[in-house]
């Protein structure tokens, strides 16, 4: 007799556990309802009268009043009442913020936000979220009240790079200016001088950039402490200086912030600028002799081969001053040999947009600047292929001379004469439209883009998409349909010259297009066309899955009566017995058509379903029809070969004629 341990009982009693399911509370009338509201707020007070200093209640109890029975004035009630148990929890207020948000009531939601950042002032994430949903709601003018009325507390520096972020987005060059201003004064240290100095560099006005440079250096000079980013600051400031020509400027910055009878630095200081001045002297001043030997090189190099671009930019980069402007353009006087795209012709290009911006940033001179895109246009006429960062970069220049008419003329030339549609050139110009709000115009560029993939073969399906996408953005949802209908009946007459699958990106775009605006008797429709025109266990599957994702009439609804924001989907009988129906057509079809392994396939999606949704029974029914493996045998050239065939329960054996063979079989041995 062996010994049962207590591992082997707790294991069966696992197994055999019985699965309790909760009874259905249901509603039947006005009176069940008010007994049933008056149960659960009972339930509700008690547990807070039992500990108040669970917010977990509060928050479940609000919650429950706005999902259940759509009383927002209650659920605000319980959150004002939890607030005055302590006015100090800041979940709890995240929690009341977003529950306003969430249900677009924007005036309230601002009044919290108000409450909050007045009550607990130096709490981050309050404002962080007021910010967030101002500028959501486009109010940009009161977010900069905010990031104002913010830095009067005296928050963390993430404050102000976050207001600097904010009118970065916008463009708004003036303003951050000024935010810097007001930033370096509260907090004057190197790094906060540092991401000023970046921005400027990063738009390269010249002047401007010197007196960043000047005004740092003086300041942290005058603080009279120790700060580790001013000798970074000195180096950058001499390389920058050198950079633009200047280089007994930038010599003598170094020599005078070394002379140690005009400052006093720490020893640490002073190693790291003797060290910083030492890497300079090596990099920028000791190498002249070696950069013109090289720069020698080169010169020879593309005087032997003008078409050595690798060269050419070297030497570009080797060159300082009118020497920069005379190597770039002797650069772009040669095209290469090559009559296909590769990379020279790339880096070729790339010379020509440095050529047109050098003439625009560096040397001022637009009609210059003008005039070398027009050449680089010109010169690639009549190729076989095109560049859309050319026309791109030519379109951007003449934005900034503000000739907007010009530009467009640009993108329509670059569309007209472009060999095969140029995504990056389309995207670009509707991007630009875009920002004008020129629906129509936007309109007609789609037109265009997709008559160009239709004609040139290109991914006319994917444009057809991106159109879609665009009308979806205005709400043009009839447009969105015909686009569909428009694309399914171009890959219908094989016109797209693609081979689309049954369960390409077309097909499931627009089903769940259609789910998106409960057109679900449509999305049918569609997928009865589907299963009759093709033979693909996918649809098949897709279908029946597709039933039980969206609502049933009851919910659907619910939802039309009530002012939800979104559908929640609880999956039900009638939901599942419309997906089992497809499984049982799925497995009908396959089985007229003899396709045995796609019944299979079938049997396996089914059960997966009922393993997830369905229940023992359910699964059962399932698992019986799947079928056996059995070994066959069958005689081709003489040669019998085995082979295995799936035998399906419904399919029984012919007993008559099993009979009659083995009669046969039994004559032919005697």
């Amino acid at each position: 007799m062996s010994q049962i341990t207590s591992e082997e009982i707790i294991r069966d009693s696992y197994n055999q556990r019985v699965k309790l399911d909760k009874p259905q509370e249901t509603i039947q009338d006005i009176e069940e309802l008010r007994s049933f509201q008056l149960k659960k707020r009972r339930e509700f007070e008690q547990q807070i009268n039992l500990n108040r200093l669970n917010f977990g209640v509060w928050i479940r109890y609000a919650k429950w009043e706005v999902e259940f029975n759509h009383d927002f004035k209650r659920a605000r009630s319980i959150y004002e009442r939890a607030l005055q148990v302590n006015i100090e929890h800041i979940p709890f207020w995240i929690n009341y913020i977003k529950f306003e948000l969430s249900n677009n009531n924007i005036n309230h939601a601002r009044n919290i936000l108000d409450r909050a950042i007045t009550t607990l002032p130096h709490v981050e994430k309050f404002w962080y979220m007021y910010v967030q949903a101002e500028e959501a709601l486009q109010d940009y003018t009161k977010v900069r009240t905010l990031f104002r009325n913010w830095i009067d507390w005296r928050p963390s520096t993430g404050v102000w790079d976050s207001w600097i972020n904010f009118e970065k987005r916008y463009d708004e060059v003036d303003n951050v200016r000024d935010i810097f201003r007001k930033y370096v004064t509260e907090v004057s240290r190197g790094e906060v001088w540092m991401k000023w100095i970046n921005f400027e560099m990063e738009l390269g006005n010249i002047e401007i950039i010197r007196n960043v440079f000047e005004l740092s250096v003086d300041t942290l000079l005058k603080s009279n402490r120790e700060d580790e980013a001013l000798p970074d600051i000195v180096l950058q400031f001499s390389i920058w200086e050198y950079k633009q020509q200047e280089t007994e400027r930038a010599n003598e910055i170094f020599k005078l912030i070394l002379d140690k009878s005009k400052f006093r630095f720490t020893e640490n200081q002073h190693m790291k600028f003797s060290t910083n001045y030492y890497e300079f002297e090596r990099n920028y001043r000791f190498s002249d002799d070696v950069a013109f030997k090289r720069k020698l090189k080169y010169i020879s190099n593309v005087e032997s081969n003008p078409n050595d671009i690798d060269s050419w930019w070297t030497l570009i980069s080797l060159s300082q001053g009118n020497e920069t402007l005379t190597n770039l353009e002797k650069s772009v006087s040669t095209s290469p040999p090559e009559q296909e795209k590769t990379l020279v012709w790339k880096r070729y290009i790339f010379l020509w947009i440095k050529l047109a911006f050098y003439y625009e940033f560096s040397v001022k001179n637009i009609e210059k600047a003008r005039e070398t895109w027009i050449k680089c246009v010109e010169m690639l006429s009549g190729k076989s292929f095109s560049f859309a960062k050319i026309w791109t970069n030519y379109a951007d220049f003449e934005i900034r001379q503000n000739d907007l008419a010009q530009a467009r003329k640009i993108m329509g030339r670059a569309i007209g004469s472009m060999i095969k549609p140029k995504d990056k050139v389309f995207k670009y110009y509707i991007a630009l439209e875009k920002k004008l709000g020129e629906w129509d115009r936007i309109r007609k560029i789609f037109e265009k883009w997709f008559e160009l993939s239709l004609i040139k073969s290109s991914s006319a399906i994917k444009v057809l998409l991106t159109y879609v996408d665009f009308e979806k953005e205005l709400g043009e949802l009839d447009r969105c349909e015909n686009l569909f209908l428009l694309g399914l009946k171009l890959v219908d007459n094989s016109i797209t010259g693609e081979k689309l699958t049954p369960y390409d990106l077309l097909y499931t775009s627009f089903i769940n297009y259609y789910k998106e605006n409960f057109e679900y008797d449509k999305a049918r429709s569609l997928y009865e066309q589907l299963i009759s025109e093709n033979d693909d266990v996918k649809v098949w599957i897709s279908f029946a899955n597709f039933e039980s994702s969206i609502p049933n009439e009851s919910q659907l609804m619910d939802f039309n009566s009530n002012t939800q924001t979104e559908l929640e989907v609880e999956i039900e009988e009638t939901q599942k017995e419309k997906s089992r129906k497809v499984f049982e057509r799925a497995l009908n079809h396959f089985k007229t058509e003899n396709k045995n392994e796609e019944r299979l396939i079938i049997l396996q999606a089914w059960k997966s379903y009922e393993m997830d949704l369905g229940d023992n029974e359910s699964l059962s029914k399932v698992e019986k029809k799947f079928p056996t493996i059995a070994k066959r045998t069958k005689t081709e050239d003489n040669i019998t070969k085995e082979y295995l065939e799936y035998v399906f329960p419904e399919e029984k054996p012919d007993i008559n004629k099993f009979l009659q063979n083995a009669k046969k079989w039994a004559a032919a041995k005697s």
